[in-house]
């Protein structure tokens, strides 16, 4: 909804009927475009069907993400990039495991149907087989007067999924008839697969006994379905573990980021990007730089395309960045587009790294939700990724930022601006991992916000390296406070952590702040991980250099924010700073809609003006005439109106000229314009009363 619908609906005072039908009518737009069901909806038969065939291999997430889908344009996309994050050569034409997983449903349907009034793929051997291929070995066992038709499928496992290197299932028929089921060895027992005797009783012991007459293999895995029980040895997982692993298997095939992030990136993604989504590493962070609180955020795809013509390579990128409230209101939201182009020396130099795109912007106190999306336009391919953070109040409380985890540093000799993790005169180069290795040393860098004086002098930073698995401690220190303070660059630095002593894997940072006391009175952690030394961690990064605060275009910033939240006071003082130091039509255009949301309406006409006479553009138009209405100026109003409606048929326009018109004595133009507004949107129906009493009045009057 336009900033002119929302400014005018909102405002309108309730003593005159137009106003009273329009109000009703932009509440019930507001309502249907901002509301959000939590049912989900009706799937067709269509969409039905594809949830059941993928049955076995959707995950959970993916499923639930699924069901919320609210469109078939929604469920289109996500269906295809379903399949794009299980293609084992996406860089081809075909999709091998979308291949190979029909060629399941046609094998399991009319194989495994037989006998049930189900189809194969609903069956218990059906969801296996989908689930994990065809068996190393299959041993059928349905001939025997003894023994329930069974069979023993041989697998091997794949410990990336918590399976063992081989494995036994076995699936039977209870009582000899209908669908095969999942045999399990704790609950039916080898004596679950043989047949009632009437000459002795049948327990498990004489069950196996039996059984290994038939099979010795099948015997051992009616006990054990891992064959290392079986031998005697100690098998690190019981049979019903390894069913219930199974059955979680595809929650290991595939990362659920891509579905997560799918209803961000959904309304932004054009159909031809919907299948190329990529994972990525990112870090954001809340910093301080000269006395404002900036987000830095870091953004690292696990691949980037180039297009190549001679000996350049080429690529450009678009980027989204939106902010949100925790209540869903977006406060800022910006597109950039970053060309990149380097040469073939460059590109052989660089291919084997990361590559991290890096940023900073401006931010009020709040909590937020921060939602990325990255395009590349050459080939397609997209990624994003969501953060929430808070942003405390400036005041005089004591609190601790988030910790930067750096590979190296270097001093900035002649200051010209500001790039992102940069503090002071020095730059921080980090990953987005947090990976190290190593044969280098680990930098932390911190802030602690309004932090005394006596704590620097007086105070201790503890250091301790934690196991990530078990959180014992590997490394501990602690160093005074005033050492590793630097002034220049608004917080404390410590770059010497020697990692040579620690093993590959992952790990807890924590810093710790001690006062004089001896008292842990602030404390925050960080993972981070440590790879073998041949392993590039360290990205190439592109980080555009920006302006040093304070400068306009970061209060414009502030000012927008402040505005969207609607504290008005806020953003017109920070909409006055930009304004002040630079005249744009974008800071004019932005102080005049706040002094009108302020009720200075004079205000706001006097800054609007200027602007208007330059361009002539519909948003100065529409705010002059607004500003003139609220002033009761409504003939001075009804001129920048009708201007408007030489440009533009918007129904909210048409209807604030009627009102105008009504207030004015002019019945006849006010029936011409609503009639006019009717026909752009019939179901007006209390605008179509207002009309019918209009034309009675008119009528009366001529007799």
């Amino acid at each position: 909804m336009s900033f002119f619908s929302i400014c005018y609906f909102f405002k309108m005072k309730k003593n005159i009927t137009i106003k009273k039908i329009f109000l009703f009518t932009i509440l019930t737009l507001i309502i249907s475009s901002f509301s959000f069901s939590n049912s989900k909806a009706e799937l067709s038969e269509k969409y039905e069907e594809w949830l059941k065939s993928v049955e076995p291999i959707i995950t959970k997430t993916e499923k639930e993400v699924f069901l919320n889908l609210t469109s078939d344009r929604e469920r289109d996309l996500f269906i295809k990039l379903f399949w794009k994050q299980r293609d084992p050569t996406p860089g081809t034409s075909r999709n091998e495991f979308y291949e190979e997983y029909q060629r399941r449903l046609n094998y399991v349907d009319r194989m495994f149907g037989r006998g049930s009034t189900k189809r194969g793929r609903e069956t218990d051997r059906g969801r296996i087989y989908l689930l994990l291929g065809p068996p190393l070995e299959r041993q059928v066992f349905d001939t025997y007067s003894n023994l329930y038709p069974c069979e023993l499928w041989y697998y091997k496992g794949k410990p990336e999924w918590g399976l063992p290197p081989y494995f036994y299932l076995i699936f039977y028929q209870p009582q000899g008839i209908g669908e095969y089921k999942l045999y399990h060895p704790s609950i039916i027992g080898p004596q679950g697969l043989v047949l009632p005797s009437l000459y002795q009783p049948i327990n498990r012991q004489t069950a196996y006994k039996i059984i290994k007459g038939i099979s010795a293999e099948l015997a051992a895995a009616t006990l054990s379905l891992i064959p290392a029980d079986s031998a005697g040895e100690i098998s690190p997982i019981s049979s019903e573990a390894l069913i219930a692993r199974i059955y979680s298997v595809s929650e290991k095939q595939v990362s659920n980021k891509y579905a997560l992030e799918f209803k961000n990136y959904k309304d932004y993604v054009e159909v031809d990007y919907t299948a190329n989504y990529i994972e990525c590493d990112s870090q954001i962070k809340v910093f301080q730089n000269r006395k404002q609180t900036f987000i830095h955020w870091s953004l690292e795809p696990k691949k980037i395309s180039f297009g190549q013509y001679g000996d350049k390579f080429y690529s450009s990128f678009e980027l989204t960045i939106k902010i949100e409230n925790l209540k869903g209101l977006t406060v800022y939201q910006s597109t950039e587009n970053i060309p990149l182009e380097i040469n073939e020396k460059q590109y052989q130099k660089h291919k084997n790294r990361p590559f991290a795109f890096q940023g900073f912007l401006p931010i009020i106190p709040g909590n937020y939700k921060l939602f990325f999306l990255l395009k590349n336009k050459v080939s397609n391919e997209f990624t994003s990724f969501q953060y929430q953070i808070s942003v405390p109040e400036l005041g005089s409380e004591v609190y601790l930022t988030n910790l930067l985890l750096y590979f190296t540093k270097e001093k900035i000799e002649n200051l010209r601006g500001m790039k992102a993790f940069q503090f002071g005169n020095y730059q921080f180069f980090i990953s987005a991992q947090n990976a190290f290795t190593p044969n280098n040393n680990l930098g932390i860098y911190f802030q602690i916000i309004n932090c005394p004086s006596k704590l620097i002098e007086k105070g201790k930073a503890q250091i301790l390296i934690k196991n990530f698995n078990d959180n014992s401690i590997v490394f501990s220190k602690e160093i005074p406070l005033i050492d590793i303070y630097e002034n220049l660059i608004e917080g404390f630095d410590i770059n010497s952590i020697i990692l040579t002593e620690l093993n590959p894997a992952f790990y807890w940072l924590e810093i710790g702040i001690i006062n004089e006391r001896g008292e842990k009175v602030l404390s925050e952690k960080e993972k981070f991980s440590i790879l073998p030394s041949n392993y590039p961690v360290y990205p190439w990064i592109f980080s555009k250099l920006n302006r040093l605060f304070p400068h306009p275009s970061y209060y414009y910033i502030l000012g927008t924010q402040y505005f969207y939240l609607k504290k008005y006071d806020l953003a017109l003082l920070n909409f006055e700073k930009a304004y002040k130091l630079q005249d744009r039509p974008e800071y004019r255009l932005m102080l005049a809609k706040t002094h009108y949301a302020l009720k200075n309406y004079k205000n706001s006409l006097s800054v609007i003006f200027p602007l208007y006479e330059k361009s002539k553009d519909l948003e100065s138009t529409k705010l002059i005439a607004l500003n003139y209405y609220y002033l009761k100026d409504l003939r001075s109003a009804v001129k920048y109106l009708e201007e408007i409606l030489k440009k533009s048929t918007e129904v909210n326009v048409i209807n604030l000229t009627a009102e105008c018109y009504i207030k004015l004595g002019e019945k006849d133009k006010a029936i011409y314009l609503i009639k006019k507004s009717l026909e752009l949107n019939p179901s007006q129906e209390n605008l179509k009363k207002l009309l019918n009493s209009l034309e009675k009045k008119k009528e009366g009057e001529r007799k």
